[in-house]
């Protein structure tokens, strides 16, 4: 049952999933510079959001890198007017809604969007002192604000909006396994950006990688089969959000030992980058942005649709007449 003024609009929802699928573009082209060390091609910022048009043939000119640096730039500007025009929009049809929930997300990836925005161009212009650092800080950061924009296209979907909950037994349990597997990947994030910047061999990050992807790889399988086992009404909120990061966590842990053998694993070390490393390394980087952004839809939609059923107790027998005279 919808509550009173819960209002779906199509078009704020497709508006949210198309700025969340504009991040992709924009953290493939960001993790291509990364991997390739294009960084610093450039030390100008800021700069216009069409310099790349308005210069293509001095862009061209000056090569690939520079062509990527500053479309990385440029697809930046576009997600944050997209994300701009979201929030606004989000806050103008508040009053439609009956959660706050789309407001305070649409307000973080607004936040985020501008805060990511300003780390790009700090890592720019003090790449000196600290810009290896705030790259750390810009990536981490990147993956974070897909995962935000995602919950906040959920959160604005038909099926959120109609507040259907499903009784099961074990709700709670199942919150606590999708929450541990979320913090995981988060731990995995912070831990692969400081590998592909800063590099390490058999040391700790490398040790504390392996363990934390043997361990995001259980939970997600377990969290798949227990969500199967709800349910179909429940399962059914589950479905696609589970699947997919247990699929995505096969394929990362295949990812990384492609990236290991081809030596992604120096990170920053001067090392000849070949295009197979450039690839591997690079897909690993966006599977484990897709595996954040379903460990955090299966979260929201486990702590949104499920509720925990309470086991009913079989009636107390009556004892017969006289059997204790």
């Amino acid at each position: 049952m919808t509550p009173t003024g819960n209002r779906y609009c199509l078009g704020l929802h497709l508006w949210s999933v198309l700025t969340t699928a504009s991040v992709f573009p924009l953290l493939l082209v960001g993790g291509t510079v990364t991997t390739m060390r294009w960084g610093m091609v450039d030390d100008a910022w800021p700069t216009s959001p069409w310099y790349l048009l308005a210069h293509w043939s001095e862009a061209v000119a000056r090569g690939l890198a520079f062509v990527a640096e500053h479309g990385h730039r440029q697809l930046g500007w576009l997600v944050g007017g997209m994300t701009i025009v979201l929030a606004l929009w989000t806050w103008l049809t508040a009053k439609q809604r009956a959660s706050r929930w789309p407001s305070m997300l649409a307000f973080a990836c607004l936040l985020g969007v501008g805060l990511q925005g300003l780390l790009g161009g700090l890592r720019v212009l003090y790449e000196v002192p600290v810009g290896r650092e705030l790259a750390m800080v810009h990536g981490i950061a990147g993956q974070v604000v897909f995962a935000l924009l995602a919950a906040l296209a959920v959160s604005l979907s038909p099926t959120w909006l109609e507040e259907t909950r499903v009784g099961v037994m074990g709700r709670n349990k199942l919150v606590r396994l999708a929450c541990l597997t979320l913090g995981l990947l988060i731990g995995q994030l912070v831990i692969g950006v400081w590998l592909r910047q800063v590099g390490g061999r058999l040391s700790w990050p490398i040790v504390l990688h392996l363990i934390l992807a043997a361990g995001i790889l259980f939970h997600a399988v377990l969290l798949y089969v227990k969500a199967q086992m709800l349910d179909p009404r429940a399962y059914v909120f589950l479905r696609w959000s589970t699947l997919s990061l247990a699929v995505l966590a096969g394929l990362q842990v295949l990812l990384g030992l492609g990236a290991w053998m081809l030596g992604a694993g120096d990170g920053g070390v001067a090392r000849e980058i070949t295009p197979e490393r450039a690839l591997i390394a690079t897909a690993h980087m966006l599977c484990g942005a897709l595996l954040l952004v379903s460990s955090s839809v299966a979260v929201m939609r486990i702590t949104h649709h499920l509720a925990e059923a309470v086991a009913e107790r079989p009636p107390a027998s009556a004892s017969p007449v006289g059997a204790f005279s």
